[in-house]
């Protein structure tokens, strides 16, 4: 806290000195060159546009090695991106969308003006682009229907008149880490001009995962963009845009960070059918780990289930949790991931306003293989398959400036198709882990053999029409109202199947292991339960059409929803001067429902839309005689019938909408050309999150595996997971000549975070201290290349940016356990780019 309060008065104290000696700033050559941006479909000036924006020009993401969303989350606050077990997260002011793969995102990305709203599209790396803008708060009007907590514009870099090009290298050793990126740009003739990109980067891994003997998490990317320019006619220029990108990877970025020992020092176990007697628990006091190397140990040793009333055969060892990037995984996991998008785009200028037409096609396929357990022996493992269609259609009418009314009208069509299949697979392995602790019956060692798995099927139409008016009611104030109508239209299929892997049928034994490890009666019809004793489990005298199996239902259902909104926004802006914007803005907007593609019981299939209503003042200003700028920000949202993903405790999830939030806070930004050499930018940002009702959420699994609790639990009160309250960051910039032709360059970006909580039940185990971390770049300039060095996390900061429960560590195994993605650690590398 006491950075942050200096850094705030240093914030404030260089605020105020600016405005009182810009009169006397005279140097034209001090002045910050404008920064463009189109985050309202028009080319601007930031500090013309009522939005809190933050922009990050293509050259900080080179030199900086911002490549991915979480590279770039680290200098932009109150901007998240993590992953869970399932796939990214993105979240803008505390708002994301939960792990699902049927979930379109609540902060949407845009390459180009085509949205990219699902999650898997938000690993592809960055490649050659002109800036990124992050766009804080609803942006419903003019970037579409889901983009309700924000949206991430990214724009490629265009062909150019010119003949140029560049080609760069990095490599770090420590963990083998090399990229290779070459450009080159230019006219083939008069009318025409291309631009070619292509990246290929290798990352050897920061993790080591001793039971396969390897580095993890191994990743491979490979990128090509072909862009052409056209001139059609004198008024007239077309663009077409071909990308292909491709990620592949092994193993995770993932460690179990904290657990609980066994709590409970008796057992009930089945002595006879519908006899239970508490025995001692042989795996009291032990941890995860060591309670799945005893099982282990016990099924080799013959005992199937492991008698309770014998000690684990063998030593289990020491405690294996929280060993800093160490992991002990015996699962052979990997990710395959492609990605082609193709974009037209259209422009033609009349004399009063512009046409723009965009035509796209959006493609992926995703290929995974994951794990359960973490526990250095292969207990499960989840394989998925996506596979994902977009086509889109745009068109915009845009006025030109300068006149009384200006305006932005236009219409939209997406169309998308959806494959998402998930198989969960249980080894031979797996029973003991299920039923050894509860106890159970000898000889049902083939139930090991489970198969549960989720075929989904979903399609998408939307059609809508927007609007924007600006009416200069005067020279220095401005009234902006817009407005969106969307329909959607989607339809779903999803098939779940249960079946021996062996045999490829479904029996009494795949039953009661689902049944008894997943913790839900077959007859209880999708209410779920902490604990189910072994009787009710076994019983399996219902027909086959009504069993209820854990997670697991055997069923084909289909749906279908219609749905219109309209969502309207207003802003006032106010000319404070020549050097200050003031602006006030309400807005709203939507997420459209959908379908539930997880969801174990064949009623758990739709989920409604959820809803936004934003406030916020905002005042821009240009000081000094233009040799600093400042932005600030103060927002205010209510968000209800949120759609979140709560985990049951043991292996499942529910979706639905369950929770109303809250968000408000502060945002400010910055950037001072102190000297002719020397440049000072950064930004603090202030938020006070809060879930307002959400009472069906998940529950700590301590307090429910000890009966403090049950499912579902209360979150109402607590703020949302990975938010710090404050986050800053400081970027100082030193350029100093040498020669006539050669420059010496250092960057320092200093990185501060408050502490959070990365997972949603607010497990203490999970929070994430507050860290500083300095990144240093040191670099020779030349006329046509760069040498550097880039030192990342200097301060080898060990970073939290995602946790979850293991699941059945608690429910089923008595150590409730939590998995952790951490952000790199310290690396150094060498750039080098050569320009032409």
């Amino acid at each position: 806290m006491d950075f942050l309060q200096r850094s705030l008065a240093i914030g404030l104290g260089l605020v105020m000195g600016l405005s009182a000696f810009g009169v006397q700033a005279q140097e034209q050559e001090l002045v910050f060159e404008e920064i463009i941006v189109t985050a309202q479909k028009r080319e601007q000036s930031l500090q013309d546009v009522p939005i809190s924006v933050s922009v990050v020009s293509g050259e900080k993401l080179t030199e900086a090695g911002i490549f991915t969303l979480d590279d770039l989350a680290l200098y932009v606050p109150n901007f998240s991106k993590g992953e869970s077990a399932i796939g990214p997260i993105i979240q803008i002011r505390g708002i994301a969308t939960g792990a699902n793969p049927a979930f379109e995102q609540s902060v949407v990305l845009y390459s180009d003006d085509v949205s990219l709203s699902r999650a898997p599209l938000a690993r592809m790396p960055f490649m050659d682009l002109e800036r990124v803008e992050v766009l804080r708060g609803p942006q419903n009007v003019l970037f579409g229907k889901n983009s309700i907590g924000g949206a991430i514009s990214m724009i490629s870099a265009k062909p150019t008149e010119d003949f140029e090009g560049s080609f760069s290298v990095r490599y770090e050793p420590d963990y083998e880490d090399s990229e290779v990126t070459g450009v080159i740009s230019g006219s083939l003739n008069d009318s025409v001009r291309a631009r070619l990109a292509a990246r290929y980067a290798d990352f050897g891994g920061y993790y080591e995962n001793e039971a396969l003997d390897r580095n993890e998490e191994q990743r491979e990317e490979t990128a090509v963009r072909l862009t052409l320019d056209f001139d059609v006619g004198d008024n007239a220029e077309a663009s077409i845009k071909f990308e292909h990108d491709t990620v592949d990877s092994i193993g995770e970025g993932n460690e179990l960070i904290f657990g609980y020992p066994n709590p409970n020092e008796t057992i009930n176990f089945e002595v006879a059918p519908g006899i239970i007697v508490p025995v001692p628990n042989p795996f009291f006091g032990l941890d995860y780990t060591q309670t799945v190397a005893a099982l282990q140990a016990s099924y080799n040793f013959g005992l199937i289930p492991p008698n309770p009333f014998f000690p684990p055969p063998v030593d289990v060892g020491s405690d294996t949790i929280k060993q800093d990037r160490i992991r002990r995984t015996a699962y052979d996991g990997y990710q395959d991931l492609d990605m082609t998008n193709v974009v037209l785009t259209y422009n033609q200028d009349f004399d009063d306003f512009m046409f723009t037409s965009i035509t796209s096609y959006v493609d992926y396929q995703e290929d995974r293989l994951g794990g359960g357990g973490l526990s250095g022996i292969d207990i499960s493992s989840i394989l998925t398959y996506e596979e994902y269609q977009q086509i889109s259609q745009e068109i915009r009418f845009t006025s030109d400036t300068g006149g009384r009314f200006e305006w932005i009208a236009g219409g939209f069509f997406q169309s998308w198709d959806l494959q998402a299949d998930e198989s969960t697979l249980l080894d031979d392995m797996n029973l003991p882990v299920l039923l050894g602790i509860t106890g159970g019956f000898a000889g049902l060692e083939a139930a090991a053999f489970l198969d549960s798995t989720r075929f989904f099927t979903s399609d998408s139409t939307t059609y809508a029409g927007f609007g924007q008016l600006t009416w200069n009611a005067s020279d220095s104030t401005r009234v902006i109202l817009g407005g969106r109508y969307t329909h959607e239209e989607k339809t779903a299929r999803r098939v779940v199947d249960i079946v021996n892997q062996l045999t490829g049928e479904f029996d009494a034994i795949q039953a009661l292991v689902a049944s008894c490890g997943f913790g839900v009666d077959y007859n209880t019809l999708g209410s779920i339960n902490a604990f189910v004793p072994l009787p009710s489990c076994a019983n399996l005298t219902a027909p086959e059409d009504t069993w209820e199996f854990g997670i697991y239902n055997t069923h084909d259902t289909t749906g279908r929803r219609n749905e219109d909104a309209f969502t309207p926004s207003l802003t006032f802006e106010f000319d404070l001067g020549d050097s200050h914007l003031l602006y006030a803005s309400a807005s709203t907007g939507f997420k459209a429902g959908g379908f539930d593609s997880r969801a174990p019981r064949e009623k758990a299939l739709q989920y409604e839309d959820e809803e936004v209503l934003g406030y916020e003042l905002g005042l821009k200003s240009s000081l000094a005689g233009g040799r600093a700028q400042t932005n600030i920000a103060v927002f205010h949202s209510d968000y209800d019938d949120l759609q979140v993903s709560t985990f049951d405790g043991r292996a499942g999830f529910v979706v639905g909408n369950a929770a109303e939030y809250r968000a408000q806070g502060v945002e400010f930004d910055g950037r001072w050309r102190v000297t002719d050499h020397f440049t000072l930018s950064g930004a603090i940002a202030f938020i006070d999150s809060e879930f307002t009702d959400y009472e069906n959420a998940s529950c700590n699994e301590y307090l429910l595996l000890t009966g403090q609790v049950t499912f579902p639990c209360s979150r109402t009160g607590l703020p949302a997971s990975n938010t710090p309250e404050w986050s800053a960051n400081l970027i100082a910039d030193l350029v100093l000549p040498l020669t006539g032709s050669m420059d010496f360059r250092a960057t320092l970006d200093v990185i501060y975070e408050d502490e959070y909580f990365t997972e949603s039940t607010k497990e203490i185990g999970t929070l994430q201290d507050a860290y500083t971390k300095f990144n240093l770049r040191v670099a020779l300039e030349g006329d046509k290349w760069t040498l550097a060095v880039l030192g990342k996390n200097l301060s080898d900061e060990e970073v939290i940016e995602f946790s979850g429960p293991i699941a059945l560590s608690g429910a089923e195994l008595g150590a409730p356990t939590y998995f952790g993605f951490l952000q790199p650690p310290r690396t150094i590398a060498a750039q080098f780019e050569y320009r032409f």
